[in-house]
């Protein structure tokens, strides 16, 4: 059963790699910048970067 969920969610990943790949640019954060917008994949990179710093260090720590 969990090799199967795994599995799915590999597929899904996959299928959706155009899409992801194209939200997480960093040209959509300087074109969005240039035009004095915060766009998504500026949050984006921001929760992710935030993310790592905080529950990285708890992970470790625990």
């Amino acid at each position: 059963m969990r090799q199967r969920v795994r599995k799915g969610i590999i597929l899904i990943t996959f299928l959706l790699l155009p899409a992801i790949f194209y939200y997480l640019s960093p040209y959509l954060i300087i074109m969005g910048a240039s035009e004095g917008i915060i766009s998504g994949s500026l949050i984006v990179f921001a929760v992710l970067f935030l993310s790592a710093l905080f529950l990285g260090r708890y992970q470790k720590n625990k």
